[in-house]
């Protein structure tokens, strides 16, 4: 690797590290609005989530995903079907921001 690369990628990766993620901000938000036994779910929430990802990443399910169409589909309509069953807001009608079909 090139150092300028390589110097690219540490520079990349140190402006990154220090930024807040969406799990900072919510955690932020949430703390602020609601105090810590209300934001202490959402923390929860987003550990257990990590664990999953570590979990699925280390049984090397992206492979299998990657490698079937099927699999891929079957994961990405049920992802769908789980966020417009839980959405509050209407999102999942089929309308465009503008609220044009």
């Amino acid at each position: 690797m090139q150092i300028s690369l390589w110097l690219a990628l540490v520079g990349a990766g140190t402006l990154i590290s220090f930024t807040p993620g969406a799990g900072a901000i919510s955690t932020m938000s949430n703390s602020l609005n609601s105090g810590f036994r209300r934001s202490i779910w959402g923390v929860l929430g987003q550990q257990a989530a990590l664990i999953m990802h570590i979990l699925i990443v280390a049984l090397g399910v992206g492979v299998l995903v990657s490698s079937s169409p099927v699999v891929f589909n079957v994961i990405r309509y049920t992802g769908r079907h789980i966020s417009c069953t839980w959405a509050s807001d209407n999102s999942c009608t089929g309308r465009t921001w503008t609220g044009k079909k």
